[in-house]
């Protein structure tokens, strides 16, 4: 009788472990999704923001704006998943991210600083925005969909 109620104390144990640890990675799931649309959205902003003829544009200081609202947000919420991850792989691709992401966005406020637009420094900044975008796909979990 005492064998049977000790076994179903550590089954009850058990079944609580696994179910906080679904919810666990579900949250972490759904914060990865989130953090992937707003760095998609973010890449396809700085991507036009250095289509040619782009810092010349009259919007640009706009545009530029945006993005950098954008990178703070986007900052902020890496911070979050880097520390709320379920694990080190975890917390590593969410570092992975925001250092590109801060790698970029340095290159690029560099570019805009006054002089500081060049071509070598114009393919810089397209080799750090396919990092960025690399380090982002890397985000999930290998085989798990990310919408883009």
């Amino acid at each position: 009788m005492l064998g049977a109620a000790a076994i179903a104390g550590v089954a009850a144990w058990i079944a609580h472990a696994v179910s906080r640890r679904k919810a666990t990675a579900a949250g972490w799931r759904s914060k990865v999704i989130d953090a992937y649309a707003k760095g998609s959205a973010l890449y396809d902003a700085m991507a036009a923001a250095e289509a040619p003829g782009a810092l010349a544009a009259q919007d640009a200081g706009v545009r530029w704006a945006d993005i950098g609202r954008r990178a703070d947000d986007l900052t902020q919420t890496l911070y979050t998943l880097r520390e709320s991850a379920p694990d080190e792989d975890g917390r590593a691709r969410a570092a992975d991210v925001l250092a590109s992401l801060q790698a970029v966005r340095s290159a690029m406020d560099a570019e805009r600083a006054p002089g500081g637009a060049s071509g070598p420094q114009g393919a810089r900044i397209h080799s750090l925005l396919l990092s960025f975008e690399s380090s982002l796909s890397a985000l999930h979990s290998p085989g798990e969909y990310l919408p883009r």
